[in-house]
């Protein structure tokens, strides 16, 4: 399992992960030793574009086949979908969306924003050339860091 965009801004760190999703995911008998086994960790994305340029870096570096499982929150899915599909073309992508923390404040402006966000993702996605690649892809700007 790939994690991508590991960061604070995202609110996943590694050293917390197990602790963090324990309680959201009780039926995982030892997800301490899944962790240790079977996750790796993408720490260079900063955005869902960079996620899904990171992602793609790590579908190549590893030679896989076959469709992806895409995790990420209901509100979120989308734009993620919309990314990794632009990014992975070729590759079916099945969507597994978790269930967001509640919007507790401004729930309609929240939803207008992740509204505008995926408008611009579909966007930069279909049309790259109106946007200047360093300012979304980052580190991914030119392919995968570490192998160019």
């Amino acid at each position: 399992m790939y994690i991508s965009g590991v960061n604070g801004g995202a609110g996943i760190y590694p050293a917390n992960f197990v602790n963090q999703f324990s309680a959201r995911n009780p039926n995982i008998a030892d997800l301490q030793r899944l962790v240790e086994c079977c996750v790796e960790w993408g720490e260079r994305a900063d955005n869902t574009l960079q996620n899904a340029r990171d992602t793609e870096c790590w579908v190549k570096r590893r030679g896989l086949a076959g469709p992806l499982l895409l995790i990420t929150s209901q509100r979120h899915m989308a734009r993620a979908l919309a990314a990794l599909s632009g990014t992975l073309p070729d590759r079916f992508i099945v969507p597994y969306p978790v269930d967001d923390a509640p919007l507790s404040v401004y729930p309609m402006r929240m939803r207008t924003l992740d509204y505008v966000k995926y408008v611009g993702t579909f966007v930069t996605v279909r049309i790259p050339w109106i946007v200047n690649p360093q300012q979304f892809y980052g580190p991914f700007t030119e392919g995968c860091p570490g192998m160019l």
